[in-house]
């Protein structure tokens, strides 16, 4: 009886020892499969895939030049569409009536 108690025992003791080694088995294998997936998230825009076209500061900044060229600075580059007249012009149409 004692015998077969003590082959029981080892028998246990074996299997206990073989599923103890699968599983750190595959509990190594999740750790390295983590390891991959966190390697393999991007930490930096430049790492990143434009995939919705979205733009770079550089080309916002040359279109942004590139408009700017073309705003006036001066009130003699703009168009008189509202027909104003200049302050000189008033006080000359004066002095001719005075």
């Amino acid at each position: 009886m004692q015998e077969d108690i003590d082959e029981l025992n080892q028998s246990i003791s074996s299997t206990a020892t073989t599923i103890r080694s699968e599983i750190a088995g595959k509990v190594a294998a999740i750790n390295q499969s983590i390891t991959e997936v966190e390697n393999s998230i991007p930490t930096a825009v430049s790492e990143l895939t434009n995939d919705s076209n979205y733009t770079t500061k550089s080309y916002v900044d040359g279109e942004i030049a590139g408009v700017q060229s073309e705003i006036p600075t001066n009130v003699s580059e703009l168009i008189n569409d509202s027909n104003y007249t200049a302050k000189s012009y008033v006080d000359d149409a004066i002095a001719d009536i005075v």
